[in-house]
């Protein structure tokens, strides 16, 4: 593999049909399982390297992410908050 297959190959697309493939519904998760080995064959990866492919480049993080753009919603009727 060199530097320059990794450029071309769209993480961002990869990493959106990735999350389909392990969480849509059965229908979704085989069309996203063939559309992204479709784009990751090009390069000479497999269907069984994108989760570490994705890893690698910070896609899958396990860290939860901001949700509503960062705000925090309160329960003004709640006398904790």
């Amino acid at each position: 593999m060199t530097a320059r297959h990794k450029s071309k190959l769209n993480l961002d697309l990869l990493a959106k049909i990735w999350a389909l493939a392990e969480q849509g519904n059965a229908g979704e998760q085989a069309a996203a399982q063939n559309r992204a080995e479709a784009l990751v064959k090009p390069h000479g990866y497999t269907l069984t390297d994108v989760p570490d492919l994705l890893l690698t480049e910070g896609y899958l993080d396990d860290d939860p992410q901001p949700s509503a753009g960062g705000f925090t919603f309160y329960d003004i009727s709640n006398p904790a908050h």
